[in-house]
């Protein structure tokens, strides 16, 4: 995965795969509708490639700004993109 550090293009691929799920949950709120429904497949044929990028992340941790009174959550990510 070293080769893909600091990538923008897979920065954005893993963004969308965040996304997709967000995008199913919102059009199954709609079901019944025939063009909602037809996304729906279309947007689950598509989530079955995004699946096989796997995602872990670490346990969050809090880290307070003291200068901007804010607080800021942090956790990494790895990702797998293997074929």
């Amino acid at each position: 995965m070293k080769e893909f550090n600091g990538n923008k293009l897979v920065g954005r691929i893993i963004d969308q795969k965040l996304s997709i799920d967000i995008l199913l949950n919102l059009l199954e709120s709609s079901k019944g509708n025939p063009a909602v429904d037809d996304l729906i497949v279309q947007v689950k044929k598509l989530k079955l490639v995004f699946d096989k990028i796997k995602i872990t992340t670490s346990k969050i941790r809090p880290e307070f700004d003291k200068a901007s009174n804010t607080t800021v959550l942090r956790s990494e990510i790895k990702t797998d993109m293997t074929p």
